[in-house]
Parts: structure tokens; C-alpha cells; sequence
């Protein structure tokens, strides 16, 4: 079974027992409890259009390593099933945290679906240099951002070599 399967998308939200993310400004879910961060890491709820999962956006929590962790939710994006949040879907990792569907993000703190086309674009916020928008493009498993290697097109110090690191930026 799948999301897609509720006639409404708060139907679906609604049936789920059990809090799969709260995420307030200034706090981030570390999968156990809630531990206050020094920077807003708001995210976007939203349903996809065309699979009826639900989609999170959450920051690193201004550590950089966990934007390439696949085992942490943070820097991410999720990809959830509400009817059975534990598992894993097609397209999701292969390993890690069962519901990462892109990383290497930083701070994506807004995302928006083409309702027409079913595309994904996202807003990442840099960390000083550059700002983001990213595209998955309908039907696109999900992709590396390449942070911390790279913020926008601009490589990063600290003798990380970018190369063909992430999916570059659209804008």
C-alpha cells in the first residue's frame, strides 16, 4: 500500500498513530528527542502529486558531516509512506535511514512541487556565498546536492576536490 491510496492527503496524515517529525524553528528531531540548535531550520510538509508520499525538508543542524550521512535525517529531504512510515521506498536510499530520498543540502528550508509536471524544486539556503535552487525532476530518485563540497556552483575549502560531487544548482 501507499499514500496514494487515501482520497485526502490529511485523511492519510491523520492515520498515522504515532509523531513521524515535529520540527519548531530552532530545534531539529534527532530521531530520540529534540535538542535546541543555534540556527532556524524550519523545513516544508508536503505531499507529492503524483505518489501521495509525504515529503520533508530538514536542515544539518550547522554540522556539516550529517548532510552526507545517510543514516541521519538531517540535510535531507524525507520521502515517507504516512501508511507505513518505516518503510523504506523504491527510490529512497538503498541504506541508511529508511525514509532519505535526496541529501547534501543544507538548510532546505522551503520546497515546492509543479503541480502540471510533478518537479521538485527546492530553496537551500548557503552558508555565506551562495544561495540555491534545486530541481528533481518527476519521476528522478533521489540526488546528492553535493554540500558540503559545494554551495551553489562555488567549490568549498578544506582541500574537499568538488568534481562531479551532487547534482549542480539550477539556479
Amino acid at each position: 500500500s501507499d499514500a496514494a491510496g487515501f482520497a485526502d492527503p490529511l485523511e492519510a496524515l491523520a492515520s498515522v498513530d504515532t509523531e513521524i517529525y515535529y520540527l519548531p524553528e530552532y530545534y531539529y528531531w534527532d530521531l530520540e528527542t529534540a535538542r535546541a540548535v543555534g540556527c532556524p531550520f524550519g523545513g516544508t510538509l508536503a505531499f507529492g502529486p503524483r505518489d501521495g508520499y509525504l515529503y520533508l525538508s530538514i536542515g544539518e543542524a550547522a554540522w556539516e558531516p550529517n548532510a552526507v550521512d545517510l543514516d541521519l535525517p538531517l540535510g535531507k529531504i524525507l520521502r515517507i509512506d504516512v501508511a507505513d512510515p518505516d518503510r523504506r521506498i523504491d527510490g529512497n536510499v538503498a541504506a541508511g535511514h529508511p525514509n532519505v530520498w535526496s541529501w547534501g543540502l543544507r538548510n532546505p528550508f522551503r520546497m515546492s512541487f509543479d503541480r502540471a509536471s510533478g518537479d521538485l524544486y527546492i530553496a537551500d539556503v548557503g552558508w555565506g556565498d551562495r544561495e540555491e535552487i534545486d530541481l528533481v525532476a518527476a519521476g528522478q530518485p533521489g540526488q546528492d546536492f553535493g554540500w558540503p563540497t559545494r554551495e551553489g556552483l562555488l567549490c568549498r575549502g578544506g582541500g574537499m576536490a568538488c568534481g562531479a560531487q551532487g547534482v549542480p544548482p539550477v539556479i
